[in-house]
């Protein structure tokens, strides 16, 4: 809940700086943000529980075809969801993995068209940090090493102009995630909205 509040006040703050940046230089258009929901459903770890995502890009047009910026994300991975029982057989706890992690990326969007409905393609590599949290029963043990490595996203999307200074964003991506104690590939679905 604390990684949440986090990232609500980051995007709050970007929002607030492209505001400010955009009225300062007169240049309202220059300055795009991105803010996504997302669920990779489809990974080559566990493929029964789904990453899920939350991704805020703060970026700069550099023409009408290509923005450039800076991401960062909060995803959660349930890993495993093993029953512990007993001689009897009754259920007497469970151990549960969850990765957290906090990607951070630099974001490039290449656009096609100047439209309403307006596909494009997108590249993202970046760094990423999290942890590890394993739930046994009522203990939960914390390695915040775990979730430390180099992710690349390569995928295409759809901008839909809802007014002249908000769009609804939807895409689909290959992801690829390498951590310090292994890696995984994904099929990354994000919608979002562009302001």
């Amino acid at each position: 809940m604390k990684h949440i509040a986090v990232l609500l006040f980051i995007f709050s703050f970007f929002c607030c700086t492209n505001t400010v940046l955009a009225q300062q230089n007169n240049q309202s258009g220059r300055y795009v943000g991105y803010f996504f929901f997302g669920v990779s459903p489809i990974d080559d770890i566990n493929p029964g529980d789904p990453i899920l995502s939350i991704h805020l890009i703060n970026s700069f047009r550099v023409s009408h075809w290509l923005t450039v910026g800076l991401g960062i994300g909060y995803e959660i991975k349930n890993e495993n969801n093993l029953s512990l029982i007993d001689s009897s057989g009754h259920v007497i706890g469970q151990i549960r993995d969850q990765i957290r992690l906090i990607p951070l990326w630099l974001d490039i969007r290449a656009f096609l068209h100047k439209r309403t409905f307006d596909p494009y393609v997108y590249a993202n590599i970046g760094y990423t940090m999290g942890q590890v949290s394993i739930t046994s029963g009522s203990s939960i043990s914390t390695s915040s090493l775990q979730g430390q490595g180099y992710n690349y996203v390569l995928g295409i999307g759809m901008k839909f102009d809802l007014s002249k200074d908000i769009s609804l964003v939807t895409d689909l991506g290959y992801r690829g995630q390498h951590l310090r104690n292994g890696s995984f590939n994904a099929i990354a679905v994000n919608i979002g909205i562009a302001y």
